[in-house]
């Protein structure tokens, strides 16, 4: 388990391995009974594509129209057994966390996926349940069941990796940290290993450490070169750091290699869109800032935070009514979202916090991890399912 700062304690675990509790054993048999429970159709709908955008809600990434109110309001499944907490609150024993500093060699040694992929075999049967389960955005039952996996099974690092994810899905980055960082130390070839580099990437900067995000997303890349919600990742990280030229690049190439998808994800286009006008602003390039909100709540109205950005222009330009509609927009998006209005919500401070965690107007978590419709947020750092990883689960990586 995390320690106060969010870090992996170090050392050895005191609890025991060897037999599965009975509330354990339980669970267990109503987890492998739900699993089996899904429909061929079920199963194949959520082929394993990736990783995932950090950690963002459902939000629908069409590309032909916005989503509609009942969608961006659809709550997300977390049916939690009777004695999950029991099952939960015990700790799994401590593989290894990854040193700060230069984690390339640490990174370098990971294995990557196995070929054929088709050869690969979960170690345990409930793996690919949770896996289904995480597609389905039903993250707590997901929790329950791969804790099960690996108090009977330490050390299996496919298993670290997506209760990772499914603990980053409920924007529990430190604790999420720590299983993807034992998923890499591990050292095993799984089917999603290269996107464990993702979703810690996302964990980082949700956490605060731009460095340690930086060199996770940069591994993925290595990995996954055409990974376009790391390389949106990236561009956070470049203007939490103001490097403002830097994060203009990376913005950039996230939207080129969106575009050139042929299927142009929208509320991607329209996060890339938003940040872009984020680096103007602070380069004080207003002219610049509101042709890029402009095209962001062009592609997804709901981005209240975009329609508070270009109010703020207006007012700066003396442009009365066009403030007073962009609030009007505002609200209305807020609604739309079910959110509290703009009066009352607290002041976003730009960061998607892996993430970020995700609203579907882009506030403070909007961002990410989450980017894909992987297993995060469309409203956190991350895209929220943007990512080819992240296609494979729910909701996004980031």
């Amino acid at each position: 388990m995390p320690g106060p700062d969010g870090r992996p304690f170090v050392g050895a675990w005191s609890g025991s391995t060897s037999a599965p509790s009975g509330a354990a054993r339980s669970l267990s048999t109503r987890v492998s009974a739900r699993g089996l429970a899904l429909s061929a159709a079920a199963a194949a709908a959520v082929a394993l594509g990736g990783c995932d955008r950090a950690s963002e809600p459902a939000v629908n990434r069409g590309s032909v129209s916005a989503p509609s109110d009942e969608e961006s309001a659809r709550p997300v499944a977390a049916e939690v057994p009777p004695d999950a907490s029991a099952a939960t609150d015990e700790p799994v024993p401590i593989v290894g966390s990854i040193d700060s500093g230069d984690r390339s060699a640490a990174f370098a040694e990971t294995p990557r996926p196995p070929e054929p992929r088709g050869s690969f075999r979960p170690a345990d049967p409930r793996i690919d349940i949770a896996r289904r389960m995480i597609q389905t955005q039903e993250f707590a039952v997901a929790e329950v069941a791969l804790r099960t996996v690996l108090r009977e099974m330490p050390g299996t690092a496919q298993a670290e990796f997506l209760l990772g994810v499914a603990i980053q899905k409920q924007k529990r980055y430190g604790e999420a940290r720590t299983h993807f960082e034992r998923a890499i130390t591990l050292k095993q070839s799984y089917p999603e290993v290269d996107h464990a580099f993702h979703f810690l990437g996302w964990a980082e900067y949700y956490l605060g450490d731009m460095t340690a995000s930086r060199q996770a997303f940069e591994e993925h890349l290595r990995r996954v070169p055409d990974e376009a919600d790391s390389v949106f990742g990236l561009g956070l990280v470049a203007l939490e750091e103001d490097r403002t030229d830097d994060a203009e690049a990376l913005f950039l190439r996230n939207l080129d290699m969106l575009l050139k998808r042929g299927v142009v994800p929208r509320v991607d286009v329209a996060k890339a869109r938003a940040r872009l006008g984020d680096v103007y602003l602070r380069l004080d390039r207003d002219a610049d800032a509101e042709r890029e909100l402009i095209s962001a709540v062009r592609f997804y109205p709901d981005a209240y935070e975009a329609w508070a950005k270009l109010a703020r222009i207006y007012d700066r330009a003396g442009r009365t009514d066009d403030a007073a509609e962009a609030r009007s927009k505002e609200r209305e998006a807020l609604r739309r979202l079910g959110r509290q209005g703009p009066e009352e919500a607290p002041a976003a401070d730009g960061r998607t916090a892996p993430g970020g965690a995700a609203e579907p107007g882009f506030g403070a978590e909007g961002d990410a991890e989450g980017a894909s419709s992987d297993v995060g947020d469309a409203a956190a750092p991350s895209q929220s399912g943007a990512g080819a990883a992240a296609r494979g689960f729910v909701g996004g990586t980031r």
